[in-house]
């Protein structure tokens, strides 16, 4: 992972792009020696949080994909047993039967939570916690 910030010998984070520009707040993009403390002040207050925040992250060592991975549990296909603990929740729907409808968000009803074999759970539909990642554009 490439970095964007550095620590000093204090552990303080701070941003080194070679002195050439400096992003503002608002996206638009100035050039370092025309930004003056009185400047920095009114115009990019948060900066220093910012950069605190994004040096935090990159100690961590850690790519985007590999938090969300730590955080979110796998989209597997859910169990019997998961099921049974949903009722009244959404899942993400898919129907194996010829005349299904294409996969979809849907709210498990109680009555199929508690017993969802007897709606010929993993013959005739899935269910998934969240829509299928290979389904995303």
């Amino acid at each position: 992972m490439e970095r964007l910030t550095e620590r000093n010998k204090k552990g303080c984070a701070y941003f080194n792009n070679d002195g050439i520009l400096i992003r503002g707040a608002n996206g638009t993009f100035h050039q370092k020696k025309d930004i003056t403390a009185h400047y920095i002040h009114d115009r990019f207050v948060a900066l220093d949080k910012v950069i605190d925040r994004l040096a935090a992250y990159e100690d961590t060592g850690l790519t985007p994909e590999e938090i969300v991975a730590l955080i979110q549990p796998p989209n597997d296909l859910l169990t019997l047993e998961e099921l049974r603990e949903m009722g009244g929740e959404p899942y993400w729907h898919i129907g194996l039967r010829d005349d299904s409808p294409p996969p979809h968000w849907a709210i498990l009803p109680s009555y199929v939570a508690q017993r969802p074999q007897d709606y010929f759970y993993g013959k005739h539909w899935l269910a998934y916690r969240r829509r299928q990642e290979e389904e995303y554009c």
